[in-house]
């Protein structure tokens, strides 16, 4: 089964599922989350590392010194 996500969230571009799912899924097991609750951070997580990555790739255009 972890080989079956890897290999989607390969092919729909979703770079940071694969390394964080498992343990997301076993926070929530923890904390008696929905599914749907579990999905969301697993999707914002997404978001959130797009988003660093595009600020990243903006600053390296932008020709700003890297700290």
């Amino acid at each position: 089964m972890h080989e079956q996500i890897e290999h989607l969230c390969e092919s729909l571009k979703l770079n940071s599922v694969p390394t964080h799912w498992s343990s997301l899924a076993e926070q929530c097991i923890a904390q008696d989350k929905s599914y749907g609750e579990f999905l969301l951070s697993l999707l914002k997580g997404e978001q959130q590392q797009r988003d660093e990555r595009t600020r990243n790739l903006f600053s390296r255009m932008a020709g700003f010194p890297t700290l």
